[in-house]
């Protein structure tokens, strides 16, 4: 497909927002932002049409790297709080202020050196305050479905959104009421999916089709609010919309399409956008043909009741009323005969220099390129009760692929490829560089990354990644059904109850097939039969999908699918399809609840900005894990059939409840119909533990696991368990594929041994009497001592497991970036010296000898990460056989902001390291006189000979005397808690870093410590803070007065 332009947005966080007061004394959101930080705060996005609006309307465009950037947007990461408070009491409206240095000439400064006497006018210059150069307000525009998930708000220059707001209303009006806020703002944001504009079709709008079918339902019906029963088994008449948000598109359109969009075949199907809130799914058929066959009239009646002749009015593409979604409104605002030339008249009209477009966010793919293998997940594995024979059976391809990745390096690569979905920009370059030489293996830094990817790999195994035979596709309806509804036909369709088409299964020779659709919460396998229709020439374009029969109930058990672009996986997988079939289950039918005492819903005016922000807070707050956890849970009950309550109510039962209640909190974000997890499904879930095979999930859990074990350890007491080893299919799985998959080792032989010559530009590197080598060489050796400096206390942190969060992960992630671009500009500044003489190739040659041939280098340090990180791309292109890019001639003024980025960069890593030696704990950051007694340090010395045991008693005893110096006001002061992880508290790998002990001896002295009296140890209810008194007390006091904790590490004189 033909590539969506990349563009460069800015993105900020709404946490650093804050109010200030303007002119007038009034209240305003503000942001700063340094104009050297904007390109770091930039992302890329594709094309959408909120952004070709944007261009239409000012064309503010800076060609950057590249790329795009779009100055009149921001997109906002939202933090919630502030977002409902301060920003909806604003009116959305935020004020950008960009700040830049003052520019001081010369001559200036050199009067300011004179008359104030100052001698490092360099550091006065960076004391300069900035100055405000730009300041610009900009307005909440919308926030699409997937927005909202991900907590983001689109803004706009505030003096742009009037002409945006008109041009996404096409017509109707900017004080419209609409009675569902949620639905008005996802349909109205519909413009933020990324897009490509193609020829618009002449097409009509056709009224939905409502289809009755018969068949045994669970019925889920709420009572009450949040009070629901069950009734299973029940036979029962239904309306379906079979065709729901699906629409047909002529072939002769679909052709003129895929050569718009660059494809080497005319796709099925094309998910496609317009304004306002026209969206859904268009099928490949002939429509022409259908409308000229026998028995067939041309004329169509739309759904605002007008008559067409399809032939002479050349239409070539049917919406149903499901995709047009302000239907209701064009319909009620202008009358049923003008609605939707109103709509066609205000869509053609250019408007602020913004010519409307249709567009198409996706195609279905060709059938030749969807791949024969899917990783299923645990959701639809749990919903079957699996034997351990069949478990075994299911999981030997994963196996054995596990197997063939760790001792073939195609293989591997091959697994590497597949797993970044071929996205080479994703693929690191080392691996790229294997891809070429395969003799690179042999090098450990190489291996040392394949072990890595190996071991997430084999872990994500546990929680029901295996791979089975299958594929996405497209969820299709009946096209030819659907022609006969628009053209008012019986509608019979081709296909019979329980049957699918699916031109993909039928290349395969398969016959039946398992359908399911994520999220998967109960049991909704769909085992269905695989046929070709009888009238196959209407299905000839459906060359990708799988298309439904009108006469089932398959997509409200997919989880109330629909047609506008959902996707299902498919299997014919022996092993799931034989357990669908014997664990057969009904569709589950929801009820709802219908309050006749409940107010009519009040339509609001949607330029009410304070409800349009409370219905994105609504929606920000809502959370489906909360829903997920609790029906994994209940899936890992044995007995889902036992009554839990007097009302006959089963575990099967809750899950049944449980995806209705998934459901709606799924689509809330569109409907705004909250629901809570019912009470008595919340009492039983808190009473069992999660299920073994979630330890790869929930690793907060393992990790609080591991610190009650510790801490029980320290206190002699047994062993606690936070997950069930109940007998459920995952846990069942998780166990054998652990063992299974543990002895399967790294194993991968090249014969060829890796020449690292061949990174070499110049094989006869010669670094006897270099200048340049030398200076290099010293450099080298700097930064692998600032490297181990900083690594230390991750390695200590990461050992004491206190970190494994995302926030701190991400922390030293940061860090590292860091320096590595420290390192890289410092390198390559080295150009800029001419009296070097040193050029790209010979400044890599000298480094790559410093890492592969210098013994001494190579004693300290024998690991290439800097390398890699700091010159991957480079060693690529060398192994590619290329050469790199001339060094380019860079003017004085490009020097000097190189050196000043350097400059900045070193800083930073001073911080870095700075930080890596020392602790900080918020609760002792005021810089207080924390009195030390040293006759306590000497007690210490004489109560035990181990040097690591009087390290720890002192720190313990310091932090004991900041926490009773901090903490004046408690009435237990002088018992002080260690907590899991927490960067505000006191936490284990502080006091780890402060004695300068590892996890294993931290955990043997704090047992002897207490078991000795020295202090008392006891926990906290769930056993996961220790809570420490100290023992020793000395009668005369000999104080030293110490603020930092850092320099604890002084009293360690004593022991000399």
């Amino acid at each position: 497909m033909k590539d969506k332009k990349l563009y460069k947005l800015l993105k900020l966080n709404l946490k650093n927002v804050f109010e200030e007061d303007n002119k007038d004394g009034k209240k305003e959101n503000v942001i700063y932002i340094k104009e050297s930080d904007l390109t770091k705060n930039l992302t890329l996005i594709r094309e959408t049409d909120t952004i070709r609006i944007a261009n239409a309307l000012s064309n503010n465009i800076e060609e950057l790297e590249g790329y795009k950037y779009i100055k009149d947007l921001i997109a906002f990461s939202v933090n919630v709080g502030t977002y409902k408070t301060i920003i909806k009491d604003k009116n959305s409206l935020i004020k950008i202020i960009i700040t830049k240095p003052q520019h001081i000439s010369k001559k200036k400064l050199h009067n300011i050196k004179s008359k104030n006497k100052i001698n490092n006018i360099k550091m006065y210059s960076k004391n300069i305050k900035d100055v405000i150069d730009k300041t610009i307000v900009f307005k909440r525009l919308l926030s699409s479905s997937g927005n909202i998930r991900n907590k983001k708000v689109i803004y706009i220059k505030q003096d742009l959104w009037n002409k945006a707001n008109e041009i996404l209303l096409c017509g109707l009006p900017k004080d419209m009421k609409h009675p569902v806020f949620s639905k008005f703002n996802s349909y109205y944001a519909l413009v933020n999916t990324d897009s490509i504009p193609v020829t618009t079709p002449s097409f009509i709008v056709v009224d939905d089709y409502e289809h009755e079918i018969e068949e045994y339902f669970d019925i889920v019906e709420e009572t009450a609010k949040d009070i629901y029963k069950v009734k299973n088994n029940q036979k029962r008449k239904i309306s379906i919309l079979p065709f729901d948000g699906g629409g047909l598109v002529d072939i002769s359109l679909a052709k003129q399409w895929h050569n718009e969009l660059e494809l080497d075949y005319v796709p099925a199907s094309f998910q496609f956008r317009a304004i306002p809130g026209i969206k859904g799914n268009l099928f490949t058929f002939d429509i022409k043909s259908f409308a000229e066959q026998e028995g067939v009239t041309p004329i169509v009646k739309d759904a605002f009741g007008n008559k067409h002749n399809v032939l002479k009015e050349g239409i070539n593409c049917i919406i149903t009323k499901s995709q047009f979604k302000f239907f209701k409104q064009y319909k009620e605002l202008f009358g049923e005969k003008k609605a939707f030339d109103t709509w066609k008249e205000n869509f053609n009209r250019e408007l602020y220099g913004y010519k409307k477009t249709f567009n198409i966010s996706r195609v279905s793919p060709k059938c030749e390129e969807l791949k024969d293998k899917i990783l299923l997940s645990y959701q639809p594995l749990q919903s079957l009760d699996i034997s351990q024979i069949d478990i075994e059976k299911i999981c030997k391809t994963t196996v054995d692929f596990i197997s063939n990745i760790s001792t073939n390096v195609d293989e591997f690569l091959q697994f590497r490829g597949i797993n970044e979905e071929n996205n080479t920009y994703k693929i690191p370059p080392y691996y790229k560089s294997l891809a070429k030489n395969k003799s690179l293996f042999n090098d450990s830094f190489i291996q040392s990354k394949v072990k890595e990817d190996l071991k997430r790999f084999k872990e994500n195994t546990l929680k029901g990644c295996i791979w089975i035979n299958g594929n996405f596709q497209t969820l299709v309806p009946d096209v030819l059904a659907l022609a006969e509804h628009s053209f008012g036909l019986d509608i019979k369709g081709g296909l019979n109850k329980h049957e699918v088409y699916s031109n993909y299964w039928i290349k395969k020779d398969k016959s039946e097939i398992d359908v399911i659709r994520y999220p998967h919460i109960a049991n909704e396998h769909n085992l269905l039969k695989v046929v070709t229709p009888k009238k196959f020439d209407w299905y000839q374009y459906s060359t990708e999908g799988i298309v439904t029969s009108i006469y089932d109930s398959l997509a409200l058990k997919a989880n109330s699918a629909d047609y506008d672009g959902d996707e299902v996986a498919s299997t014919s997988n022996a092993i799931i399809c034989k357990n669908a079939r014997n664990q057969k289950a009904n569709t589950i039918y929801n009820i709802d609840y219908v309050d006749s005492n409940a107010k009519e819903i009040e339509s609001k005016s949607i330029d009410d900005m304070k409800e349009i922000i409370d219905c994105d807070v609504r929606g920000m707050s809502n959370d489906i894990g909360k829903v997920v956890n609790c029906i994994t849970t209940l899936w890992s009950i044995e007995d889902k059939n036992k009554e839990i309550n007097d009302d006959g109510l089963t575990a099967m039962d809750c899950i049944k409840i449980m995806s209705i209640v998934g459901s709606k909190t799924i689509d809330y974000v569109k409907h705004g119909v909250k629901a809570d997890i019912p009470k008595e499904i919340k009492v039983l879930v808190d009473g069992i533990k999660k299920p073994k095979f979630q330890r790869v999930i929930y690793k907060s859990n393992v990790k609080t696991e591991r610190e009650i074990n510790n801490n029980n350890k320290i206190l002699g007491k047994e062993k606690v368990r936070l997950f069930n080893n109940n007998d459920c299919t995952m846990n069942r799985l998780y166990d054998y594929m652990e063992q299974q998959i543990k002895p399967i080792k790294l194993y991968i032989t090249e014969d060829i041994e890796f020449k690292f010559t061949d990174l070499y530009d110049n094989k006869k590197i010669n670094i006897r009497s270099s200048k340049s080598y030398k200076l290099i060489e010293e450099m080298m050796f700097n930064f692998i001592k600032d490297s181990n400096e900083i690594s230390q206390k991750n390695s200590i942190e990461n050992k004491s497991k206190d970190c494994n969060n995302d926030d701190t992960e991400q922390e030293h992630s940061y860090k590292w970036t860091i320096f590595y671009n420290h390192v890289r500009t410092e390198l390559i500044n080295l150009l800029l010296n001419k009296n070097l003489k040193l050029t790209k190739d010979k400044l890599l040659d000298y480094v790559i000898y410093i890492f592969y041939e210098n013994k001494e280098f190579i004693k300290h340090n024998d690991d290439k990460a800097l390398l890699w990180n700091v010159f991957g791309n480079e060693l690529n292109v060398r192994l590619h056989g290329e050469k790199l890019r001339p060094t380019k001639e860079y003017t004085e003024e490009e020097i000097e902001k190189k050196l000043e980025r350097a400059e900045k960069l070193k800083n930073k890593v001073g911080k870095i390291k700075e930080q890596s030696n020392k602790v900080y704990i918020k609760d002792f950051a005021g810089y207080l006189d924390v009195k030390i007694n040293t006759n306590v340090i000497r007690k210490i010395r004489k109560l035990t000979k181990d040097i690591d045991e009087k390290r720890l008693l002192t720190v313990l005893y310091v932090i004991s005397q900041f926490s009773k110096t901090y903490n004046k006001k408690e009435v237990e002061s002088e018992i002080f808690s260690i907590e899991t992880s927490s960067k505000n508290k006191i936490t284990k790998s502080n006091i780890q870093i402060l004695a300068r002990i590892d996890d294993r001896k931290y955990k043997k002295l704090m047992k002897r410590l207490n078991d000795n009296k020295m202090i008392t140890i006891n926990t906290n209810k769930n056993g996961t803070i220790l809570k420490i008194k100290i023992n020793i007390e000395c009668d005369e006091e000999d104080n030293e007065v110490l603020q930092d904790i850092n320099k604890c590490k002084t009293l360690f004189k004593y022991f000399r």
